[in-house]
């Protein structure tokens, strides 16, 4: 019986791995080599619990993986799972307990640091409860080589990339439940610490904080490193155009004195004909128009009527004056006051 492919699948699969403006949170992939021993394996996975539910573990079987020789067979695992950070242990003679931090872009490798790791300490149980909904590391780096040394500052971009997770706007501060404090002890090797947040009763607002190691805790070695090229990591930098900001979003906004933000907006005038308004039967085109002829008919009946009487008025007044005016020779005619008679006493 020969299946057919689930091509709705396949598409859906193809569109959530398409680029995004904003990307969702970066996944890790946790490998283990050709070889890795008992103390290894178990920080591999301290390291994948520390990261779910964003992390991938393969440590299960053994992988022919040599990323600083072959890189191709590490970049299909990469691909396959659509993740953007990887994590490799091995344990050989050459190089005892090794582990392989990187990220990628595109698919591709960008970065990545080889550490040797001694000093381990085993996560506790009490990490178990780390890992519920909300819940943020508070990432710590100490020491002058992380702001002085440029590979140091990539090694602390790397360290952020892969123990961040999600980007939140705003935290809550009862989210911050564990740090992962990571300090420069010299040139070439690092401390990596990891601690529980507890809040204790101080007698005030503010509670007593209390840090508790709970492991993994280690010591890292800077071994190998391999760094991207200038043109790939400006690919891997380059903020989208509608993330911009720029300068004409930001005219017209101004602080008031209480230091909200306000703004001025400029609306062209609207025509008001293209406004979906309620119709009144009497605004209606076809009611319109009859009630415009009635009133334009009205109008020159008006005048009609008024213009007939008018001039009806006139040839009366006109008449009126010829007969009182003028006498029977058509000589003006003069009125005279009745003289008073004189009477005698």
């Amino acid at each position: 019986m020969i299946r057919k492919k689930a091509k709705r699948k396949a598409t859906k699969l193809l569109e959530e791995r398409k680029p995004k403006v904003i990307e969702d949170p970066k996944k890790s992939l946790i490998l283990s080599g050709r070889k890795v021993n008992k103390e290894l394996k178990t920080l591999l996975q301290d390291l994948h619990r520390l990261r779910s539910p964003f992390s991938t573990n393969f440590t299960q079987q053994l992988h022919d993986l040599l990323p600083f020789e072959e890189v191709q067979p590490l970049e299909k695992y990469v691909k396959s799972e659509d993740t953007s950070l990887f994590l490799i242990g091995s344990h050989t003679k050459k190089r005892p307990n090794n582990i392989i931090m990187g990220r990628c872009f595109d698919h591709q490798i960008l970065d990545m640091v080889e550490f040797g790791v001694s000093d381990l300490k085993q996560m506790e149980s009490k990490a178990s409860l780390l890992n519920v909904f909300g819940s943020k590391p508070c990432i710590i780096f100490k020491g002058d080589e992380f702001k002085n040394n440029p590979e140091f500052e990539s090694i602390r971009s790397l360290f952020i990339d892969f123990f961040r997770m999600e980007d939140t706007p705003e935290v809550n501060l009862l989210g911050l439940d564990h740090v992962i404090s990571i300090t420069s002890l010299d040139n070439n090797t690092l401390a990596f610490n990891h601690y529980k947040i507890n809040f204790e009763k101080s007698g005030q607002k503010t509670p007593h904080v209390e840090l508790v190691d709970i492991g993994p805790s280690m010591k890292l070695q800077i071994r190998r490193k391999r760094w991207a090229s200038d043109d790939m990591k400006k690919n891997a930098m380059k903020v989208p155009d509608v993330l911009k900001k720029s300068k004409d979003r930001l005219k017209n906004v101004f602080r008031d004195e209480l230091g909200n933000v306000q703004a001025k907006i400029h609306v062209k005038q609207q025509d008001i004909s293209t406004i979906g308004t309620k119709r009144y039967k009497a605004m209606r085109k076809g009611v319109a128009e009859e009630t415009e002829k009635k009133v334009d008919m009205m109008e020159q009946l008006n005048k009609f009527l008024h213009g007939k009487r008018k001039y009806k008025a006139g040839s009366d007044s006109s008449a009126n004056g010829e007969n009182g005016d003028a006498t029977s020779n058509g000589a003006p005619s003069t009125t005279t006051e009745p003289s008073k008679k004189k009477v005698k006493k």
